[in-house]
């Protein structure tokens, strides 16, 4: 899993648990066990199947495209990312079937929070000088494209 920025790039999955192959002769659940472990490669990254933007799948034999394609609609449901299935002549161990990837969007929650923080300090940091000129206990500080979701702070001062 790659996040760079506000995307998120989780690279070719299959359905490997703990270095033994599940489904062994089963497309299907196949795409199910690597779909679940993408499910928690984005979790991990801050994003959700619900911010996929794109899949791609390749298969050994694309006569199971309906089997895939099934598991693929019951997985994202309303989503609906854009997909591409091909046929390979192989993946790396004889016994997939399958290999996907996925490309999400999803904003970069930690890195808004972060930032949210650090300006809220630096204005808290400003607004303790004023507060010892002013007397006052706490100031509404306006609109600011610095802080993005954030139309204004209220800022307490203790």
């Amino acid at each position: 899993v790659v996040r760079a920025g506000d995307h998120i790039h989780v690279a070719g999955t299959t359905a490997t648990v703990d270095g033994v192959v599940v489904g062994v002769g089963d497309v299907a659940e196949q795409a199910r066990v690597a779909l679940s472990i993408i499910a928690r490669a984005l979790e991990e990254a801050g994003a959700s199947l619900a911010d996929v933007v794109r899949t791609r799948m390749f298969v050994t034999d694309i006569t199971h495209w309906e089997a895939v394609g099934r598991v693929h609609g019951e997985v994202f449901g309303t989503v609906k990312p854009v997909a591409t299935m091909v046929e390979v002549s192989r993946l790396i161990d004889p016994d997939h079937l399958i290999e996907i990837e996925v490309d999400a969007f999803s904003p970069a929650r930690q890195a808004r929070e972060s930032m949210i923080r650090a300006t809220s300090s630096t204005l808290v940091r400003g607004l303790t000088k004023q507060k010892r000129s002013t007397g006052l206990s706490s100031w509404i500080v306006g609109t600011t494209n610095a802080v993005p979701s954030c139309r204004a702070f209220t800022v307490h001062a203790w």
